[in-house]
C-alpha cells in the first residue's frame, strides 16, 4: 500500500520512475482477480431510463471539473496526481507497472471509495473516459459488495458523441420562439420567471451574459463564467432533452454565435436567427435598475468593480480614451446608475437593428413581472394561431 507520494504534478519521468522502483511493488493486486464478466449499459440508455438510479463518474477530480454528465457524481479511482503518475508509467515504464501502481493507490483509498458509493442512489452507472480499466474495476469492486453497479460501454467520450450528435442533427429543427430586445430588457430574468412554457436557458448552459462584463454575474460560481465549450454542449443537450417531445413553440433568448468563452451549434444559431421573435420595449431607467440588479446587488462590490473595470479597458476600440476614463471615474465612485446609462446609451443600443426581422409581437412593460405576464398571454395566443395548420 502506498501511504505517501512525495510527487506532485510536475514531476518528470525520471523522478516518478526512481520513486516507483523504490517501492518494490509485487502482488500488491490484480485487477484479473476481480473476474473477467460484469454488466455494461450503453450511455443512451441511462439518459432515456425512467429509473436510472446515480451516474458515478470515476475519472479524476480535473476531467471531472472540465466536463462532465449534469447529475454525476465524481468518485475519482485515481486523481489528478494518480492519475499523472499511472500516465507516465504506462508511457515510459511498462503497461504492467502501471496497473500495479493504479491498484496501489485504489487499495489506499477503497474504505473510502466503497462508504462513498454505498450512499448513493442505486444502480449505479459507472463511468470513466472510455470505458476501460478505471470504470470497469469500480463496477466489479462495488458489484462483489453487493451494490447494483453497471458499467456505462464507451464511457464519457461516447457520450460526448452523442451530445454532439443530437445538437448537430435536431437543435436546427427545435420550433423556436426568440425573445429579444435592447440590452437591459431583462429577457434573460423573464424566461426565468416563464416555468411553466418549454425554453432553452443559454445563458445559464454557458454560465456568462454574452458580452464582454457577461462573466461577472457568475464569477462567484464554481464555473467562474469560464465554461469549457463540452460543458456548455452538455448542459444544452439536457434542456433540451428535458423538453416535453411535440411541445412548441420553445422559448429562447437571442443572442450572438459566441456566448463567452463558448459557441452555439450551427444548426441551433441558424434556427434562431430565421425563428419568429417577441420583441420587447422598456424604458431606459427600467433597464438601467435591470443591469444594476445583475450586476452591482451583491454584497461584496470590490471584486465587481474590478472586473467592471478590466472590462471597460478592452473596449478601447470603441470607446475613446477619455471616455473610458470617466467611466472607471462613476464605477470608483459608486455612480453606477450613470456607467450603466452611458454604454446602454452610446454603445449597446446603436449595435441593435432599428427594424429587427421576424418580430410578430411587440411588449411594452414597465418591469421585468409585466413583461413577463404579457409574453406568456403572447405565447398562448401564438400556440393557438398554430394549432389550425398543424
Amino acid at each position: 500500500m502506498i501511504n505517501s507520494l512525495p510527487l506532485n504534478i510536475e514531476s518528470n519521468p525520471k523522478d516518478i520512475l526512481d520513486w516507483y522502483r523504490s517501492l518494490n511493488l509485487k502482488a500488491v493486486g490484480t485487477f484479473q482477480s476481480l473476474g473477467t464478466a460484469w454488466p455494461q449499459s450503453h450511455i443512451e440508455q441511462v439518459l432515456t431510463s425512467q429509473q436510472r438510479g446515480t451516474v458515478v463518474d470515476v475519472r479524476s477530480e480535473a476531467e471531472f471539473a472540465l466536463d462532465h454528465l449534469p447529475g454525476a457524481h465524481n468518485l475519482p479511482i485515481l486523481n489528478n496526481l494518480e492519475r499523472h503518475v499511472v500516465g507516465t508509467l504506462y508511457k515510459h515504464a511498462s503497461h504492467q507497472d502501471a496497473r500495479d501502481c493504479a491498484w496501489a493507490f485504489y487499495e489506499h483509498k477503497q474504505k473510502d471509495f466503497i462508504q462513498k458509493a454505498k450512499n448513493l442512489k442505486g444502480p449505479l452507472h459507472i463511468m470513466c473516459w472510455r470505458g476501460g480499466g478505471r470504470s470497469r474495476v469500480a463496477t466489479q469492486v462495488l458489484r462483489r459488495l453487493g451494490c447494483e453497479a453497471i458499467q456505462i460501454q464507451g464511457g464519457h467520450k461516447r457520450y460526448r458523441k452523442h451530445v454532439r450528435t443530437q445538437l448537430e442533427t435536431v437543435t436546427g429543427h427545435l420550433p423556436l420562439l426568440v425573445l429579444a430586445g435592447l440590452t437591459g430588457s431583462g429577457k434573460t430574468d423573464i424566461l426565468r420567471r416563464l416555468t411553466a412554457l418549454p425554453h432553452i436557458d443559454l445563458e445559464q448552459a454557458a454560465q456568462h451574459c454574452g458580452s464582454v462584463f457577461g462573466a461577472i454575474p457568475y464569477l462567484n460560481t464554481q464555473s467562474k463564467g469560464k465554461t469549457s465549450q463540452a460543458a456548455f454542449e452538455n448542459r444544452l443537450f439536457h434542456q433540451m432533452v428535458s423538453i416535453p417531445q411535440n411541445a412548441s413553440p420553445i422559448l429562447i433568448e437571442d443572442e450572438a454565435v459566441r456566448i463567452g468563452f463558448t459557441r452555439l451549434p450551427n444548426p441551433l444559431y441558424r434556427n434562431m436567427r430565421n425563428a419568429n421573435r417577441i420583441w420587447i420595449e422598456m424604458p431606459l431607467q427600467s433597464r438601467i435598475q435591470n443591469i444594476r440588479h445583475d450586476y452591482f446587488s451583491s454584497p461584496k462590490i470590490d471584486p465587481v468593480i474590478k472586473q467592471m473595470r478590466f472590462a471597460v479597458m478592452k473596449l478601447e476600440k470603441y470607446i475613446s480614451v477619455s471616455n473610458r476614463r470617466q467611466l472607471i471615474s462613476w464605477l470608483e465612485a459608486g455612480r453606477f446608475n450613470d456607467f450603466i446609462e452611458y454604454l446602454l446609451v452610446k454603445y449597446y443600443d446603436p449595435r441593435y437593428r432599428k427594424n429587427p426581422p421576424h418580430v410578430i409581437k411587440r411588449v411594452q412593460a414597465k418591469n421585468v413581472a409585466e413583461a413577463a405576464e404579457q409574453i406568456e398571454t403572447a405565447v398562448k395566443h401564438y400556440v393557438c394561431q398554430l394549432r389550425p395548420a398543424q
